[in-house]
């Protein structure tokens, strides 16, 4: 809707816009800034399933700090347009 201007804005966590905008290739959409929320990622896995505990875990102790720090830039962060790429300037 707010790629085809139904709605002006859209508040999403930023993994998610993210997501999207990449998937479909919405092109004219950008992440504009902060709401001032803050959301802790986590997972989770149900008491019953060890095993599925215990692949994830080795998953994630397997990955390098360089690693999560890229999966974070492509999926999570964000960084505002600089000051000549605004329509004021």
């Amino acid at each position: 809707m707010l790629s085809i201007n139904e709605i002006d804005a859209m508040i999403v966590y930023i993994s998610s816009a993210a997501y999207y905008i990449h998937k479909m290739g919405l092109a004219n959409l950008r992440i504009a800034g902060y709401s001032g929320y803050e959301f802790k990622f986590a997972m989770a896995t149900q008491k019953n399933m060890p095993e599925l505990n215990s692949i994830l875990q080795k998953g994630l102790d397997s990955l390098s700090k360089k690693e999560i720090q890229t999966i974070y830039e492509k999926w999570v962060s964000f960084s505002p347009d600089s000051f000549y790429e605004t329509k004021k300037f």
